[in-house]
């Protein structure tokens, strides 16, 4: 019985695309999924690190710098900034979830949060 949970517990790289999708879903309800937030996104957690890798991700995203990005291509852009670099995909989603950009983010919207029930 041990080894059928073990199976299906979830990994921790499952947890980190998950954490990254749920901040980026935060992002749009704010209406801040635009190319720039993104990019730094990635810069802050290493995903892009120079300015070729950055023009190729936002070529992928489609994006200029006030434009929204949809889930679909800035998950794209993650999974093909792995693949450049030669590195797996869900290492790449868990370092983003992981990130201080992730962290800020998530302080900013508890702080809402709490003022919106105040109110």
């Amino acid at each position: 019985m041990k080894s059928f949970f073990r199976t299906y517990r979830r990994s921790k790289f499952q947890r980190g695309s998950e954490k990254m999708e749920e901040w980026f879903k935060k992002l749009e309800e704010k209406g801040k999924n635009t190319g720039d937030n993104l990019i730094l996104w990635m810069k802050e957690a290493k995903v892009v690190t120079d300015k070729a890798s950055e023009d190729a991700a936002r070529k992928i995203m489609k994006a200029e710098k006030d434009q929204k990005v949809t889930w679909e291509r800035f998950s794209s852009a993650v999974q093909e900034a792995a693949e450049r670099n030669r590195q797996t995909a869900q290492q790449y989603q868990k370092q983003m979830a992981e990130s201080q950009f992730a962290g800020a983010l998530k302080a900013g919207w508890q702080a809402f949060e709490e003022h919106m029930k105040k109110k």
